[in-house]
């Protein structure tokens, strides 16, 4: 987890799954003879709020400046600065216009390290719900 992240109580983090094999019972699979691709680390990018009894699930990735609605359940990576919910979590909205977006990550990034606009909208284009 990165800097600045807002943290509520009942977090969990799983970076494992469990593996099914054929002619084995649950209890006996092992880590040695797992097969790959069952264990993936979690990353959470900074200035990021999760709320209260969120899980996160191997694997995922959620963007700088977003926000998990409490009690979610995320089994998909999240864009910056979205907004996402439920159970599976879902994208809502995006916490902020592009302008204010840009404006915010002028005051708290290094030139180099900021999103572009192009960048934002092309989040923007594939999350936001179309009426």
């Amino acid at each position: 987890m990165h800097e600045n992240c807002c943290v509520a109580e009942g977090l969990t983090v799983h970076t494992g799954n469990h593996a099914m094999i054929v002619g084995m019972f649950c209890s006996d699979i092992t880590e040695d003879i797992k097969p790959k691709g069952y264990d993936e680390d979690v990353v959470v990018e900074s200035d990021v709020w999760l709320g209260c009894r969120v899980t996160l699930l191997s694997g995922v990735h959620i963007g700088r400046g977003a926000i998990i609605a409490a009690g979610a359940v995320v089994n998909k990576s999240i864009p910056p600065y979205a907004v996402a919910g439920g159970v599976p979590a879902k994208v809502i909205k995006f916490k902020w216009t592009i302008d204010q977006i840009l404006e915010h990550e002028k005051k708290l990034y290094p030139e180099e390290k900021r999103f572009t606009r192009e960048q934002l909208q092309a989040y923007f284009d594939k999350y936001q719900k179309k009426s």
